[in-house]
């Protein structure tokens, strides 16, 4: 009897035994798991992590890029202000109309006068806009025969990277034209409204919209002539730098110089037909006169038009569709 006691007494701690083994197994089975999650979810944490640098890294470089873009092609951008403001008779001469091609139509309306009384050329455009921006070029040399422009704020359009100057708060003096410029969208992706035009321009614009065919840039000289997009390819522009241009607008033989100052003799001769050829100074050159002397082009239905671009609903809202577009 005393031998069965001892064996269940000796039967019972070897369960107690056992069971304390059985819970301190247990216990560290689940420090084990609790560490293997815990490990788990700090590698998932450190490889999103990673990822998220990767992505900040990714578009860093990017926007470095873009930074180091813009500064090369804005090299030398007071260089070409000058040389674009500066009339060379000579290389004006040699190239006439050059490779642009005119969408300017004649119209019969009261004579557009501006803030000062006199005969008005209205600019309406978008600095976002390739189009306007190689137009720009044009207009800023054909009106510096005329007058005076201030300072220039050079800019790279949004799309399609062409080099240009803006025309927002733009400066520009002259006894015989007054400059009504709006850049209606800023520089940005997508554009945002910049300058509002005033009722009276945005009537303009709607009234001979179907006419120009409803793009931008879109100009009236003196209300005698309309026309709406570039006179020449922008192509021709993108990917040189402000240095380059002026370079090449040096050479009556570029592509550059015959879109640009092709464009700029365009303009002046509409400006002299407003101006009933004044100044003499300006307006009895033997190129002017001749171009005056060309019958106008029709301008065609359609057109190449720039991709993307904000479509301005907000200046001309419920009236018309304003695009960039190219003249064919």
């Amino acid at each position: 009897m005393a031998k069965s006691r001892q064996r269940s007494a000796a039967q019972r701690r070897e369960q107690a035994r056992q069971q304390r083994q059985l819970r301190m197994s247990s216990s560290q089975g689940g420090r084990s798991n609790n560490i293997r999650r815990k490990t788990s979810r700090n590698y998932s944490w450190m490889f999103i992590g990673g990822i998220v640098v990767m992505v900040a890294l990714v578009i860093g470089g990017f926007v470095l890029l873009k930074q180091w873009q813009n500064a090369s092609l804005m090299a030398g951008s007071d260089q070409a202000e000058q040389t674009i403001k500066t009339v060379n008779t000579g290389i004006l001469s040699t190239i006439g109309p050059g490779s642009a091609k005119s969408t300017l139509q004649p119209i019969s309306d009261a004579p557009l006068k501006g803030p000062s009384g006199k005969p008005a050329v209205l600019y309406i455009g978008g600095e976002y806009c390739p189009y306007c921006a190689a137009q720009r070029w044009g207009i800023v040399n054909s009106l510096s025969r005329f007058g005076q422009f201030g300072p220039l704020e050079p800019v790279v359009s949004s799309e399609q990277n062409v080099p240009t100057f803006s025309f927002h708060n733009i400066q520009y003096t002259s006894q015989y034209i007054d400059f009504v410029a709006f850049e209606a969208q800023d520089n940005s992706t997508p554009p945002k409204p910049m300058d509002t035009v005033p009722n009276q321009y945005q009537q303009i614009m709607a009234k001979y919209g179907q006419q120009t065919g409803g793009g931008i840039p879109f100009l009236s000289i003196a209300n005698q002539q309309v026309s709406a997009g570039a006179y020449y390819q922008p192509d021709v522009l993108v990917g040189h730098s402000y240095e380059n241009i002026n370079e090449q607008l040096k050479d009556p033989n570029t592509d550059i110089a015959r879109g640009v100052y092709g464009t700029a003799n365009i303009l002046t001769a509409a400006i002299c037909t407003a101006l009933k050829n004044q100044p003499a100074s300006v307006c009895n050159d033997p190129t002017i006169q001749q171009i005056q002397k060309t019958p106008k082009a029709s301008l065609a239905p359609g057109g190449q038009l720039a991709s993307g671009g904000a479509q301005l609903q907000d200046i001309l809202p419920a009236q018309m569709e304003r695009r960039d577009r190219f003249a064919l």
